[in-house]
């Protein structure tokens, strides 16, 4: 707070004060007697007033967006020093006047040169610096970026529209599906381009559905167009202005599925959390429409995400609060969806209708009613209105742990988004940045274990899992850690007492399970191998490695047909996961199948796998057979 407070008085302290004697000297210069004092003033302060008005509008309206912020403000300095020396006879003074003037150019000339006018925006709005970059999300897809101010906003694969990168969009997808079955040819409304990612992939997978976007910015929407694949032919309609003004607009009772994705953790656009907001959206929606928003806010101690889920109770009777795991007792800065509907939605239909669809498992989880009421009632309950709504307050906190010691928490969240995109040695250093400013930052030691757990320096891992337990017995993710670095040491018997722990925590720890399932399958244990790895399926039916080795413990206790089921199910939820199709082909060899066998293999091989063992393994197994 002190920096920022300090380095805006620098920039606009001295130039204000400067600029606030003019018009007193103007008032003295041409006030003859004090009979016209007030004709004097008020015919000053009019034109100030004006030039004010006139400024304001001239800036936000064209000049931010013509020239940039950089360059707007040299534009205003030049015409100032012009203006000085042409009506202010600054000219008279030289030797002043001479220094400031080549001051002044040599100042302008090197930023020119240097660089330090480009504003490093790819198009400056009147809402946003934008940029768009590019990465790679899960360590394989090649992406762009989209970046809004400081926020990264959106990945976009201009190669396959239908990634999403984000949990959050991949609920969304989920909800997409259980409204496509009921009606192929479903209206969509998205509060919120952006980078456009759920647009195109409605756009690419429901061709008979109408997708309708509300993009405030409208140079957003042209650099979608421009770098960010969204086709010149697009059936996507666009309305670029505020959605209180469309959303009037449009045509009631017409939408199956109405997703709000403007908020993030930066700014969250009040107007569109109030009551009157919710009711003009459910009359858009059909009988079974529903409303899904993203929702950023730490679950636990934070206050919007409650007041958001209250004040849509007032509207819709049906309320869900559905993240991609079911730790609701953590607090961590984390992406909700909440969904609200007229017509009750339960996670069975959500589930069967992915299934219908050929998705596989949901990465959906639905808080428990009780759960959310105990969660709502754990704080005052606000209702957000168009005459009364502190999001900003609410928000604050979050805000906060961008200043001062709390600082960690921005660079533990920027280790974590790394990790995302597969670079793990850049993580780690920004777990360590975090550690440095908050050394009591349990799971910053936590997160960093588990990158060096990546990098296969166990011994490393299993140290950052110790501080993390010592600061915080209560983390059952530091168990789990510990125990794969146990179970990866030859350390069984202590892998399965840490992976105990992590169960006692967190009885419905899917990971957990599978990890200890593992460590009795390599003590050979088959049967309490297979009892674990039953338990992470229950819990996690997406858990794709559980599978895998549930699979690979059938394999070895002869039983082909329910290897052949679970190394299937794998390929199911990740088509690249290489160790299915190599025990696959093992198992097809089992049985005599040798030519689905020389197709897994080739698969195998064609993802990376090495030529020579997989052929080393058939032969092997065919000398079993």
């Amino acid at each position: 707070m002190p920096r920022i407070v300090f380095l805006t008085a620098a920039l606009f302290f001295v130039p204000s004060a400067v600029l606030g004697m003019v018009t007193p000297l103007v008032v003295k210069l041409n006030l003859r007697d004090l009979d016209h004092a007030g004709d004097v003033v008020g015919k000053i302060y009019a034109i100030s007033t004006a030039g004010a008005i006139f400024g304001v509008f001239i800036t936000g309206f064209v000049l931010v967006q013509w020239l940039g912020t950089r360059q707007t403000i040299l534009l205003v300095a030049l015409i100032l020093v012009g203006m000085s020396l042409a009506f202010g006879g600054l000219w008279r003074v030289r030797m002043p006047t001479m220094p400031m003037i080549v001051l002044f150019v040599g100042i302008g000339g090197f930023s020119s040169i240097s660089g330090d006018l480009n504003s490093g925006c790819l198009k400056e709005s009147n809402y946003f610096c934008i940029q768009v970059t590019d990465d790679i999300v899960d360590g394989r897809h090649k992406v762009k970026a989209l970046h809004l101010d400081k926020l990264l906003h959106s990945y976009v694969s201009l190669e396959d529209p239908t990634l999403l990168a984000y949990n959050y969009e991949k609920v969304f997808s989920e909800l997409i599906t259980l409204v496509a079955q009921r009606d192929p040819g479903f209206r969509t409304l998205i509060i919120g381009g952006g980078g456009y990612t759920v647009p195109r992939y409605l756009e690419t997978l429901y061709p008979k559905s109408t997708v309708v976007v509300i993009e405030i910015d409208p140079a957003v929407t042209r650099v979608a167009f421009d770098h960010l694949g969204l086709p010149c032919d697009t059936r996507i309609v666009t309305y670029n202005e505020d959605a209180r003004m469309t959303v009037p607009k449009l045509n009631s009772g017409q939408y199956a599925l109405v997703i709000g994705d403007a908020f993030n953790d930066l700014s969250v656009p009040y107007h569109l959390t109030t009551r009157e907001f919710n009711e003009q959206i459910a009359g858009l929606l059909t009988p079974d429409g529903i409303y899904a928003v993203n929702v950023v806010d730490k679950f636990q101690s934070g206050r919007f995400a409650r007041a958001f889920v209250h004040t849509l109770k007032e509207t819709f009777p049906n309320v869900y609060v559905i993240r991609e795991d079911d730790n609701w007792p953590d607090d961590g800065q984390k992406t909700h969806v909440v969904a609200a509907s007229v017509r009750p939605l339960s996670y069975e239909s959500l589930r069967n209708a992915n299934i219908q669809a050929g998705r596989g498992a949901l990465i959906s989880h639905f808080m428990p009613d009780e759960s959310m009421e105990r969660w709502l009632n754990a704080r005052k309950r606000v209702l957000l209105t168009d005459d009364r709504a502190p999001v900003d307050n609410m928000l604050a906190a979050l805000h906060l742990e961008g200043t001062g010691p709390s600082r960690a928490s921005t660079h533990y969240n920027y280790g974590v988004e790394l990790e995302a995109q597969g670079r793990t040695e850049d993580a780690i250093a920004a777990y360590s940045e975090a550690i440095r400013l908050d050394p009591g930052l349990s799971q910053a030691y936590n997160n960093r274990g588990l990158s060096y757990i990546k990098l296969g320096e166990y011994l490393r891992a299993n140290q950052e899992s110790d501080q993390a337990i010592r600061i915080d017995p209560r983390l059952a993710q530091a168990y789990n850690n510990r125990g794969f670095s146990y179970s990866n040491l030859g350390q069984y018997q202590k892998a399965i007492l840490d992976y105990d722990e992590a169960i006692r925590l967190n009885p419905r720890f899917a990971l957990a399970y599978s990890n200890r399932g593992s460590a009795h399958d390599e003590m050979s244990k088959p049967q309490k191998a297979i009892d674990d790895f039953d338990r992470a399926i229950l819990f996690d039916p997406r858990l794709d490695g559980a599978y895998v080795n549930r699979g690979y413990v059938y394999l070895n206790t002869g039983d082909l047909e329910k290897a052949i089921d679970d190394f299937d199910n794998a390929i199911g939820l990740d088509p690249r996961l290489v160790l299915a199709y190599v025990n696959r082909a093992l198992a097809y060899t089992l049985q005599g199948n040798d030519a689905k066998s020389r197709d897994d293999a080739a698969i195998a091989i064609e993802l990376g796998f090495d030529v020579v063992e997989i052929d080393g393994a058939i032969e092997r197994a065919r000398s079993r057979r």
